[in-house]
């Protein structure tokens, strides 16, 4: 992009269609309240891209959890599809203060994680 004398980098430009993609399901929604109901049909197959329309973030957000794991030797596909990942805090021994970890919960295994700390960048004087 440099060589064409563009002003951002890539990411910039990839910016503005992942937004995009977070707001089909509004759009879907209100095609779906001004179909008639006498267009069933319509109503169905919309109805039905809206459903996967609303997941889209949540699958986003997990593909982005999933690319973080550091240290893992196994193979993602046999754990099977995974159905949620989430963040807990996890208290031992009676601390105050929890420790932050994941789990992702595939159809064949659970998998537990917890955060790499970011490395500082080296600066320069």
């Amino acid at each position: 992009l440099k060589e064409l004398n563009h002003i951002l980098d890539l990411s910039s430009y990839l910016l503005k269609p992942v937004q995009r993609i977070m707001k089909y399901h509004l759009i879907l929604e209100k095609l779906l309240k001004y179909t008639p109901e006498r267009s069933s049909k319509r109503r169905s197959e919309l109805q039905a891209a809206l459903d996967i329309m609303e997941r889209v973030p949540r699958y986003a957000n997990d593909a982005i959890h999933l690319m973080g794991l550091e240290g893992f030797s196994g193979d993602f596909e046999k754990l099977g599809q995974l159905v949620l990942q989430e963040s807990f805090l996890v208290f031992v021994n009676g601390q105050k203060k929890g420790t932050q970890r994941q789990v992702f919960i595939f159809d064949n295994a659970l998998l537990f994680s917890k955060p790499v700390p970011v490395k500082a960048s080296s600066k320069k004087s």
